[in-house]
């Protein structure tokens, strides 16, 4: 019945905040799209600093840098570290990134003091959703942060209800 008087038009996704949407939508790429950092600090391979615990650090040279938009050109080679942002991606074979709060930088490198676990501070290429998962259904109020999920899936335009239009008529009895 709601189709019979509701109107299904395509919007402009600047303009379609407010409107509720009329069709389900489906990711077009994996969030995030590659296997990046939570945090600031360094990127290593799990097992070069499994053995650290309070009183016995890891010391391990720095080789390169990965920030967001500027990744690490290099692979991580073993008993080294990449100094890392948040958003940086991990350099191949790097699997765990311990936060600033953990180091210790040194003139030779840089002191790790306290690891977590294997993996830690680490989003997985797609561990939000992947490609074809779908994101919205139908029905769903095209909040700013629902426009703006979609405008990170590189969508422009949504077919949304278009909003309805309300006379009044007066008889002039009161």
């Amino acid at each position: 019945l709601a189709d019979r008087f509701l109107r299904k038009k395509i919007f402009a996704l600047q303009e379609s905040a407010g409107l509720v949407l009329a069709e389900s939508v489906a990711a077009r790429e994996p969030s995030p799209p590659v296997t990046n950092s939570a945090m600031d600090g360094i990127a290593v391979r799990w097992k070069d600093v499994a053995e650290v615990s309070e009183g016995s650090p890891v010391i391990l040279p720095l080789k390169g840098e990965s920030r967001a938009g500027a990744p690490c050109s290099h692979v991580l080679e073993v008993n080294t570290a990449v100094r890392i942002s948040t958003g940086g991606v991990l350099p191949e074979f790097a699997d765990t990134v311990v936060p600033l709060e953990d180091l210790s930088f040194k003139k030779n490198g840089v002191a790790i003091l306290k690891v977590s676990k294997k993996g830690a501070n680490v989003r997985l290429r797609g561990g939000e959703f992947k490609s074809g998962d779908y994101l919205l259904e139908p029905g769903k109020l095209l909040s700013p942060p629902v426009v703006a999920l979609l405008a990170s899936q590189g969508i422009i335009s949504v077919k949304a209800f278009a909003p309805l239009t309300v006379s009044i008529l007066t008889t002039g009895e009161e």
